[in-house]
């Protein structure tokens, strides 16, 4: 049982054949590069994608529609991440209103049910189209939907992908005339916590695990390696952050009544 909640945790930090997972760094960033199997395939270039949006303006609590897709019907994408922000004069704000499903389309899910303004793949199958609606609850500020896209494993844009600003329609009815979108530019580094995985597992990270479970006796080696993954998936996800300070390990993986270490509740 232990096995299956660690190998559960520890998946996130591969790529992500079925959709960004719900944890901080990959929420914020929209990055691939969380992910170390990503190495070296950003993009700079000009991307072959665009996100359509239906109307120039929007309503407050009525559906516009969008569509990401490429550039021409020869383009295809496996992934992506798209999300709404508040835009101001070319500068992103905070995420705003919430994207929604409203066809029978199942090859898109919310990266964060939670929040609900972050919508990623649910598959790695070739896609020339991805279509959803977005909507919020009030008509103050002007939206823009920002995109990563994944072509494959080493070639992505990072929000490079960008719609047309949509301002309400109370402000402006003819939206933001003669937008140009922003060149590429390189992304923030991503959390040194992935470059410290990929160091303690190397390319076969799971295939320790077993090797822990099957030894977890009240050896000290195995409640140390447990430590390092558990400390290190933990740093990953700011929602559930630990403290940085170095605690003692048998402190951190209490034994209960001698049936081996346990996972502490960290919160």
């Amino acid at each position: 049982m232990l096995f299956l909640l660690i190998l559960s945790l520890i998946y996130p930090t591969m790529s992500w054949p079925d959709g960004a997972p719900c944890v901080h760094a990959a929420y914020e960033s929209m990055n691939p590069l969380e992910a170390v199997e990503h190495q070296g395939g950003l993009q700079l270039s000009v991307p072959p994608y665009e996100i359509k949006v239906d109307q120039k303006c929007y309503w407050r609590n009525q559906p516009i529609g969008i569509t990401l897709q490429g550039l021409n019907e020869s383009v295809w994408f496996k992934g992506f991440v798209i999300q709404p922000f508040e835009w101001d004069n070319g500068k992103l704000g905070d995420r705003m209103g919430q994207l929604m499903r409203l066809d029978d389309n199942g090859s898109w899910q919310q990266q964060c049910f939670r929040y609900k303004n972050s919508a990623t793949h649910s598959h790695d199958e070739n896609k020339k189209h991805m279509r959803m609606w977005w909507k919020a609850d009030e008509d103050s500020r002007t939206v823009q939907f920002v995109a990563t896209v994944v072509k494959h494993q080493t070639m992505f844009w990072v929000r490079s992908v960008l719609s047309t600003p949509i301002p309400p329609c109370r402000i402006s009815r003819f939206g933001i005339i003669n937008y140009v979108p922003p060149l590429p530019t390189v992304p923030p580094p991503v959390k040194l916590f992935k470059m410290e995985t990929n160091r303690v597992f190397g390319n076969e990270r799971i295939t320790p695990l077993v090797g822990v479970c099957e030894e977890m006796n009240g050896n000290v080696t195995v409640k140390k390696h447990i430590y390092k993954v558990y400390r290190i998936l933990q740093l990953s996800d700011g929602f559930h952050a630990i403290p940085a300070k170095e605690q003692n390990v048998n402190n951190v993986l209490p034994e209960q009544n001698g049936a081996g270490p346990i996972i502490p509740n960290l919160k």
